[in-house]
């Protein structure tokens, strides 16, 4: 079992941070936008990409905010491979 990865907001509104290795994918703050390109699973904020990911690689997306958008085809991805996507709002 790998480590998880985080995908964390830190201080500054463009600064982020990456832990862990494959796995989980964590996502949180206002104006995110998770999608699917080819095959892969796509993080965005404000249109850029920060996060890209193959979704074999991919255990669990976790969105912990009410800020963000997922779009279907990534949900559907997502439910193709087995892949949890929870929602957790603080």
């Amino acid at each position: 079992m790998s480590a998880p990865s985080w995908i964390i907001p830190q201080t500054r509104a463009n600064d982020w941070e990456w832990y862990g290795d494959l796995g989980e994918v964590f996502v949180e703050g206002f104006g995110i936008s998770v999608g699917k390109k080819s095959e892969r699973l796509v993080v965005r904020r404000k249109g850029e990409t920060i996060f890209e990911r193959p979704f074999f690689e991919v255990d669990r997306v976790t969105v912990a905010t009410e800020g963000a958008t997922i779009s279907s085809s990534a949900v559907h991805e997502c439910v193709k491979n087995g892949i949890p996507t929870p929602f957790h709002y603080c």
